[in-house]
């Protein structure tokens, strides 16, 4: 059923891009792919990220709150609730689109992840030319086939970082609470994650055919671009809401 539903219309997409608008060019399909699938969420990927932001700038004030009321947990639920309504956010906001984008996005990562598309086990529909073969090569001189490449891993994990960097850059208060109770503060957890998940990166982008790599690349661009669209956006409607109130 996931295959039928999401996989199969990705690859014949992908194979249709290959055939028209990246002239038989494997990478410049994928990136055309990746950059058709984040149109078609940015709607949804506007929400998460305007309510991380919104969230990441309301957390000083949720502190206060939860400093007040720390010994009445009752109370300190319903001051949150009226905050959050004060403000007009949702905690849970923010999860929701990323769940439903995650079947899209794990359809894309499975089309990649064992390697060129097999166009002869009738995985095409009938309106979809079959090229027969993949050309391997992207731009002539990276072969998207082969396991490994070190370069493309460690440009996919440079992105990684700067994604990571933007996102705690966006609003994340400043949390001067020294160590408590042998455990760190969230904002070093945070920090500690930005670092980390480009060491991931660079691990599984090796352990997979650098089509997979083109993939995680230019997703992470568009994911920099989609945040910086958004941020943007956000800082021109507070400065317009600050100007009407001078």
């Amino acid at each position: 059923m996931f295959n039928t539903i999401l996989i199969r219309p990705i690859i014949n997409l992908l194979i249709f891009l290959y055939n028209t608008l990246a002239f038989g060019d494997l990478g410049i399909a994928v990136i055309l792919l990746v950059l058709i699938a984040k149109l078609i969420l940015f709607p949804l990927s506007k929400k998460s990220i305007r309510s991380q932001i919104v969230m990441q700038k309301l957390q000083p004030k949720m502190k206060e709150i939860q400093n007040k009321f720390k010994d009445n947990k009752e109370e300190q639920t319903k001051a949150m609730m009226e905050f959050w309504k004060e403000n007009k956010v949702n905690p849970v906001s923010g999860c929701l689109p990323m769940l439903i984008q995650l079947p899209i996005l794990i359809a894309i990562f499975e089309v990649f992840r064992h390697g060129l598309p097999d166009l002869t086990n009738g995985v095409l529909y009938s309106f979809i030319k079959n090229p027969m073969t993949l050309n391997p090569n992207f731009l002539k001189f990276m072969n998207l086939s082969v396991k490994g490449s070190i370069y493309l891993a460690i440009i996919a994990a440079g992105f990684q970082l700067l994604q990571g960097k933007l996102t705690m850059s966006a609003g994340t208060p400043k949390n001067d609470d020294a160590k408590k109770d042998g455990k760190m503060s969230a904002e070093k957890i945070t920090k500690q994650m930005i670092y980390f998940l480009p060491i991931i990166t660079v691990f599984i982008v090796l352990q997979f055919p650098a089509v997979l790599g083109i993939y995680w690349t230019f997703f992470t661009v568009f994911s920099i671009a989609e945040h910086l669209v958004v941020v943007k956006k956000l800082e021109s409607v507070s400065c317009r809401m600050t100007e009407i109130k001078s």
